[in-house]
């Protein structure tokens, strides 16, 4: 049978690059299996590259990518970045243009005016084989009025709109009606990897955004270790982030805290699972209620005790002491004390581990989850 061909379209770095990444990888990987191929097409790259001296690739495992105006890394100046979003987004919007035919559909991932959202715009005009994929409530955090203006725009014109959470379902079905919930995807396979957890390694990967507590993670880390000096902290993601190594110096916890900055798509999973714990942080602001963490389905499936934060939004879905070891909100005594406890009930805390893995494997596991993008593509 034929393959169909499906166009990727995102801002960004690829193949390696942020959270949206493993996303885009998972469905890129499950399509094959169902008779469609994949091209990646990022606008521009993000600050993911800033100070990268090493090319974006063109190819990822077997998959085309294409990176706009062939402009794949971030500048080091400000005003070469805006004459790069303004050159990348008119080439994008000419490769679509000129490409519209060769591909069976188009999928767009969280699509902004200083994004995809333009080249969406225009393709729209010449085709309805578009599906877009929410998985962020800009409107809820900075510039309101145009984030509002993108989510009206995108919920008018999308022929069809998936959203990652609750919280995003209920926001557009007010302004349509055809909305699908298209929640976290975990490529298990990915997390089949032996490796020995090394004891009292807490993990956490992510952004060092606002919403993720980074700074609550750190005053936490350094109340409990107090109580256990046996305690390492594992950081994974944003590198040379200043004001983390200042808190982290300023708190005496140098010699436990290993930052490991970014890292590969592939060296992740060995990554996390030396850790024996993680840290499913968020803040109880309406941005961090709106979308759904990918990182909490790679923590589940890396079969370890998740420590999580009982704000609003996806910690809803869970339930103290079943999948996860949940601590009171922009608490950082509570988390303190949850990793005390943690480390108190290791019996406990292994069954929670398992109960949370059967969960990702139940609702998450991207076998299953694309299969529901695969009956809209061949709708079609």
């Amino acid at each position: 049978m034929a393959y169909k061909k499906l166009a990727i379209c995102f801002a960004g770095d690829f193949p390696e690059g942020d959270k949206k990444n493993a996303r885009l990888k998972s469905i890129a990987t499950e399509l094959s299996q169902n008779n469609w191929e994949s091209t990646f097409i990022s606008a521009f790259p993000t600050r993911f590259s800033e100070g990268n001296a090493v090319q974006q690739g063109k190819i990822w495992n077997k998959y085309k990518v294409v990176h706009a105006g062939n402009w794949s890394q971030y500048p080091k100046y400000r005003m070469l970045r805006i004459l790069q979003i303004l050159y990348c987004q008119l080439r994008f919007a000419g490769f679509l243009f000129g490409n519209r035919k060769k591909f069976d559909a188009f999928y767009f991932y969280t699509p902004q005016f200083i994004g995809v959202l333009p080249g969406l715009l225009l393709l729209r005009i010449f085709s309805r084989r578009i599906v877009v994929d929410f998985t962020d409530l800009h409107s809820s955090f900075l510039l309101r009025k145009v984030h509002l203006l993108e989510e009206w725009l995108v919920a008018r014109w999308a022929p069809k709109l998936l959203v990652i959470s609750v919280f995003l379902y209920k926001h557009f079905v007010n302004l349509r009606v055809d909305v699908k919930k298209f929640g976290i995807l975990v490529h298990l396979e990915r997390f089949n990897v032996v490796v020995h957890h090394i004891p009292f390694t807490i993990g956490y990967i992510g952004s060092y955004g606002a919403k993720d507590g980074i700074h609550e993670i750190l005053e936490a880390f350094a109340v409990a270790f107090k109580r256990d000096a046996r305690l390492r902290l594992r950081l994974i993601g944003k590198q040379n982030d200043n004001k983390v190594l200042s808190q982290i110096k300023k708190l005496n916890i140098t010699s436990s805290v290993e930052v490991l900055g970014a890292s590969t798509y592939e060296a992740i999973p060995v990554l996390l699972k030396e850790c024996d714990t993680f840290i499913m942080n968020r803040n109880s602001s309406q941005f961090s209620e709106t979308g759904y963490p990918i990182k909490l389905g790679e923590y589940f499936a890396c079969n370890r005790p998740v420590l999580m934060s009982d704000g609003p939004g996806y910690s809803e879905d869970f339930s103290h002491l079943q999948e996860a070891i949940k601590y009171k909100v922009d608490d950082a005594q509570a988390l303190a004390d949850a990793i005390v406890f943690r480390y108190e009930n290791e019996m406990l805390a292994w069954e929670v581990s398992q109960r949370g893995y059967d969960y990702a494997v139940a609702h998450f596991d991207s076998k299953k989850q694309v299969k529901k993008l695969v009956e809209i593509l061949d709708e079609l």
